[in-house]
């Protein structure tokens, strides 16, 4: 991350061996070994490696800020929670 000069937090594009790219979210581990990185299963699955593989990081500079999200239903219902979804899950975090 010093090489880099991503910090906690900043964005970046993880590039696999078959030029599949995909952005994260860099957080720092100090556990972790210098030059490797940690990736859960949905960003190795979008970037068609598997463990071990390599993965170039980049930093993604040119992030532009959002001012409208749209949040859509997958369905009617979700399992176990009840009452009004988006006065509870929704609007607490985007407002």
């Amino acid at each position: 991350m010093k090489e880099l000069d991503i910090l906690h937090g900043d964005t970046v594009i993880l590039r696999g061996n078959r030029r599949k790219m995909c952005p994260a979210v860099a957080i720092k581990d100090v556990d972790l070994e210098e030059g490797k990185i940690r990736m859960n299963k949905c960003i190795r699955k979008n970037l068609r490696v598997n463990l071990g593989e390599m993965v170039a990081v980049k930093p993604m500079t040119d992030i532009v800020n959002l001012t409208k999200v749209s949040v859509l239903p997958f369905a009617d219902t979700v399992e176990g929670l009840e009452g009004d979804l988006k006065n509870t899950y929704l609007i607490p975090y985007f407002y």
